[in-house]
């Protein structure tokens, strides 16, 4: 009976763990927080939105971002922005990372639009 409690709780666990990879949970809140607050550091970057990590088998871990950011429409500059950003990142070995940069005039186009009428 023991025996089998053990192997019970055993299996409990590991369907916890595997439930969170298949919904692609948050693998670590710490990390998603450190990593936005690294985001947030960095010289030019305004804002993080739509920021996701989820876990592609425990281990290796997938980042996506929208970042806003404050260029004026200087190429080298946005260069230098794009090299912050994967110098940052490189300290938390993820398995791949996707990176949206938005202007900060621009607005985001996962974000709803809000439609004004005219009502007389």
């Amino acid at each position: 009976m023991g025996f089998t409690l053990f192997i019970l709780s055993n299996v409990v666990r590991n369907l916890w763990v595997t439930g969170k990879l298949f919904f692609q949970a948050v693998p670590d809140k710490a990390l998603h927080e450190k990593i936005r607050h690294t985001l947030l550091g960095i010289d030019g970057v305004s804002e993080i939105h739509h920021q996701h990590l989820w876990s592609l088998d425990g281990e290796h871990h997938v980042l996506t971002a929208h970042v806003k950011a404050i260029l004026t429409h200087d190429l080298e500059r946005y260069t230098q922005l794009k090299a912050a950003i994967r110098s940052a990142l490189e300290t938390y070995d993820l398995a791949h990372t996707t990176i949206e940069i938005e202007l900060a005039e621009e607005a985001c186009r996962d974000q709803p639009v809000s439609i004004q009428t005219d009502q007389h």
